[in-house]
């Protein structure tokens, strides 16, 4: 049994666990720093040619998500998604301790439960 890997296989697992552990990672790398990391040691270690690694990006899924956050954006600066929590939920009432996250599932965890 050959338990030699290939070069590229090695980056792919990797980078793939790089991905997976995100922040967590022992260099604190983020996701999409992880994978620019894969892609230039494919390209650097000679897996990929410089040609393969252009065709394999699409440009198409590039433009969706760069419009999709540009949309979420504008919606978080607007104040759309505070209007809809206000909405679902109301307003908090009013208590001496700030407002954090607990109260508001306490408060949904009510509303889910009496319904």
């Amino acid at each position: 049994m050959n338990l030699a890997m290939n070069p590229a296989t090695l980056i792919f697992l990797l980078t793939y666990i790089l991905v997976a552990l995100g922040e967590n990672s022992p260099r604190k790398l983020d996701r999409p720093t992880a994978a620019l990391l894969g892609a230039v040691l494919m390209v650097a270690t000679g897996a990929l040619s410089r040609a393969e690694a252009r065709a394999a990006i699409d440009m198409s899924t590039l433009a969706v998500l760069f419009g999709l956050m540009l949309l979420l954006t504008i919606l978080l600066q607007s104040g759309l998604s505070h209007l809809a929590g206000l909405q679902g939920f109301g307003p908090l009432p009013q208590s001496p301790k700030p407002a954090g996250p607990g109260s508001l599932y306490r408060r949904l965890w009510v509303r889910l439960d009496a319904q």
